[in-house]
């Protein structure tokens, strides 16, 4: 049976529809830079995570003996705990890595450091703590498009809602030092905020963006981390200046 023009068409869409990488919707304008910002010293620990997981359905082989002594191969569906993509632990590095660098753009004028390689400092400074928490789907055509090959070449929209918490304190750098440990579930050095004053700001960022049919996985993680990034370096700030 010989192909027809709409599965040659269909074809092609799909062939050119995996050079498409995915990207972040933005919905709104992006902040500028605020060179003319207060001079101060802000200190980004590396993030932490308090993310429900999802579970996963996979077989698994299993060999089970009867009473006769004799083997049998089985496969039982079994519900496997998955952490969320954002808050795995490598991903919650690169965030950590993409936040600084994002913060530095739009506060030139700050020192943006990590507990991870602390500066000579002198005087006050703020910590930043970052709390990742749950991911939920918000909404998709994924399977509209994906199940009609005509559409193969045509935009997929998806939309993540990423909740979680910053906290800031203001501490003199000699105490912080004094305080600087290392937790067990984290790669780097973190602060022992016990008995310290801050303030707590929730978050919740619905990322959305946009891929198609044969977009390279790659890209996906890539875009969201940098999406979810972009976010949260504008809620550091935020909450930094504020009072």
């Amino acid at each position: 049976m010989r192909a027809g023009p709409a599965a040659l068409a269909a074809v092609a869409l799909a062939a050119g529809a995996s050079c498409a990488p995915s990207k972040i919707v933005l919905r709104r304008p992006a902040p500028a830079p605020n060179p003319a910002a207060e001079h101060l010293t802000v200190v980004l620990e590396p993030f932490f995570e308090d993310a429900d997981p999802f579970y996963r359905r996979d077989l698994e082989e299993r060999f089970v003996t009867d009473s006769m002594g004799r083997t049998s191969r089985q496969y039982v569906q079994v519900e496997v705990p998955v952490t969320p993509f954002l808050a795995k632990q490598s991903s919650l590095q690169k965030e950590h890595q993409l936040v600084l660098e994002a913060v530095r753009r739009l506060r030139p004028t700050w020192q943006v450091v990590s507990t991870a390689d602390l500066p000579p400092l002198e005087g006050l400074v703020v910590l930043v703590r970052t709390v990742v928490g749950k991911s939920a789907p918000a909404g998709s055509d994924r399977w509209v498009v994906s199940t009609i090959p005509l559409l193969w070449g045509a935009t997929i929209t998806e939309a993540l809602n990423v909740d979680g918490v910053l906290a800031k304190y203001l501490v003199d750098v000699d105490k912080l030092r004094d305080r600087i440990l290392r937790y067990p579930a984290q790669p780097d050095y973190a602060v022992d905020t016990t008995g310290l004053d801050g303030q707590q700001q929730p978050f919740t960022f619905d990322l959305e963006y946009q891929e198609q049919v044969f977009t390279d996985p790659k890209t996906h993680d890539v875009a969201l981390l940098g999406g979810f990034a972009d976010r949260l370096a504008e809620a550091v700030v935020a909450l930094v200046e504020r009072g």
